[in-house]
Formats: C-alpha cells, structure tokens, sequence
C-alpha cells in the first residue's frame, strides 16, 4: 500500500474514530464516515498524498450535485483527488482553504486550516474522509472506509528568530501574497503557524514576532 500523510502530528487527539456512533441521525448505519481530529481553529492541514484539488469549498444541500456527497454539514470543504488508482481524501469545518480546485500539490503540503464551520459541528476539529476508488456510497458509510495514515508531519522545537530562513520565508509568502498584506491579527497568527511548521521552529514565537509587527512584510536575506 503506497505510504499516505496523517493531516496532524502523531498523537493528535482523535474526538471521533470512523465507525463510531451509527445511526445517530447524521451518521450512516456503519457509524462516523470519517475521523475527526480535536484541534484549535487554525492549525495547518496537511495533504495526505500527491494530486489534485479536486474542490476547496461551501457545498449546497443537494448532496447528488457533486461525486462526493458532500453537504454543507462539512462547511469549507478541501477534497484532494490522488489519481485514479488512490483515495480521494476529504478534509471537513475548515476555516481556511490554502488551495484552490486545479491546484496541483504535493504530499505534506500545507492545503488548509482547521476550523468550526458547517451544520454538523460541536466544536473547532477537522474531519479528515477516505473514500477508496470505485467508492460504493451503498457501503454503510456514504462510500468513505477507515483512513489509514502512515506517515506523520513532524516538528522540531526549540528554534529561535536568528535561525529562520527569510529566503524560504519569502517564498512562501509570495505563494500566499493575497493573505500577507493587511491580515487582521487571526489571519497573522495562523500565517505564523504554517510559516513555522515550513521552519520546524517553535510556532508561537513566530506568531508573536508576526503580530508585534502588524502586518506582515518579508525582505529576504542579503546573500553572504
């Protein structure tokens, strides 16, 4: 089985496992169709494996208007297609689409941010789905089987603001040029976080240098 990218570092708690809960009024007979991660607002989510984004957004109520049966319980929705022959994975409540449908990404790319949006949410988590190719919506669980994540984001702490890499830092920003300039201060916070998951350094402090400064403007470093 190829290796597929768990969107959260090992250990994350878990609030729902796939197949919990059946028939609860949202839930199919088979139990929970996904499994949610218990994270804050606005922490980064990583994609699963090479491919394509097959859609980053609110779904109407009618769930046949698109392949996946999505619905607006899921709120922002991030759905990655991997090819014909891999999972389609699908990635719920965000509060943040990083991605646009199109866009090409790879596997441990940062697609998004968690959030609380949707119908069908109690609190902030990201509800992460698998649907298998050939999916059978007739499976018990709307066609999604159990995730079966290998590999893990990881990331190193302890760095400080003498070593970011203002080079990569640049780079990443003009990737994302639409939310650098005049973000409000949620919007630099979470800019902060995925800057910081790219460094491996310690996310709040980056997160503090950005909102002490207001806004966000990079020049990169003199080259020595």
């Amino acid at each position: 089985m190829t290796d597929y990218m768990d969107p959260f570092p090992q250990g994350t708690e878990v609030s729902q496992q796939f197949g919990d809960n059946p028939s609860n009024g949202v839930n199919g007979a088979g139990g929970h169709a996904g499994r949610d991660y218990a994270v804050p607002v606005g922490t980064p989510i990583r994609a699963a494996a090479d491919g394509v984004i097959a859609a980053a957004q609110y779904f109407s109520s009618d769930y046949t208007a698109n392949p996946w049966w999505y619905t607006p319980m899921g709120g922002l929705t991030i759905v990655l297609d991997a090819g014909n022959t891999e999972p389609t994975f699908g990635y719920a409540h965000c509060s943040q689409a990083l991605v646009a449908a199109g866009q090409r990404v790879s596997q441990g790319d940062i697609i998004g941010l968690s959030g609380n949006s949707g119908t069908a949410t109690t609190g902030p988590h990201c509800h992460v789905e698998w649907l298998p190719p050939g999916w059978d919506f007739q499976n018990g669980t709307y066609g999604r089987i159990m995730p079966q994540f290998t590999i893990y984001p990881t990331t190193e702490t302890g760095k400080t603001m003498a070593d970011i890499d203002y080079d990569l830092i640049h780079r990443f920003c003009n990737e994302n040029g639409d939310r650098v300039i005049n973000d409000t201060r949620a919007q630099i916070s979470a800019l902060g976080a995925q800057i910081a998951q790219h460094l491996g350094m310690d996310p709040d402090a980056l997160a503090q240098a950005l909102l002490k400064a207001g806004t966000v403007t990079i020049t990169p470093k003199a080259a020595s």
